[in-house]
């Protein structure tokens, strides 16, 4: 259940959580949880020949914290850690379907608002990938320092926060939560 969740708790909104928040939420969970940040929204991406619905995930380096993406044994990453690449480079990670769909193969550029993104090389698997949900559009990955950079946040914008969180191993997710 860790892995599809790829924490032991998450937290929800449509806004940023205030600084306060954020150290309720770190003295609640104690000195020794790890947390990770995920901003996901939807628009309108032009891949190729055609523009399609896409769901942007923006993700920092500490994701996931269980679980991983998994990736074809001959791809050739930069790093071991793919969210540490998309932190430090402007890429972006997605499924194979989500590539053909858009027409695209790694090294291509996608344009994701007013910014470019290199594609990476493909997942055969996403964290928590095994949850059964109702996706409305595909997926891609983008690292949160280069969110900003594509201008699509702003007012009125639909955008869901979130923050995973790992307790350590004795702590009870059920009484912190």
């Amino acid at each position: 259940l860790r892995d599809m969740l790829t924490g032991d708790l998450m937290m929800q909104s449509s806004r940023p959580l205030t600084g306060q928040e954020e150290e309720i939420c770190r003295n609640i969970a104690g000195a020794d949880s790890r947390f990770s940040r995920q901003i996901a929204f939807y628009t309108m991406v032009k891949g190729g020949s055609s523009a399609k619905l896409a769901q942007i995930v923006a993700i920092d380096e500490a994701y996931p914290l269980y679980g991983r993406f998994l990736f074809p044994e001959n791809s050739h990453l930069p790093e071991a850690h793919p969210a540490a690449g998309l932190q430090q480079h402007r890429q972006v990670l997605m499924s194979p379907e989500t590539a053909r769909s858009f027409g695209l193969a790694p090294g291509d550029i996608l344009p994701i608002g007013q910014a470019e993104f290199t594609v990476a090389p493909w997942f055969e698997r996403e964290p928590g990938g095994d949850l059964t949900a109702l996706n409305l559009a595909p997926k891609i990955y983008l690292g949160l320092p280069h969110l900003e950079a594509a201008g699509l946040i702003r007012f009125g914008s639909r955008i869901t926060y979130k923050t995973f969180i790992r307790l350590p191993e004795a702590a009870s997710s059920a009484a912190i939560a």
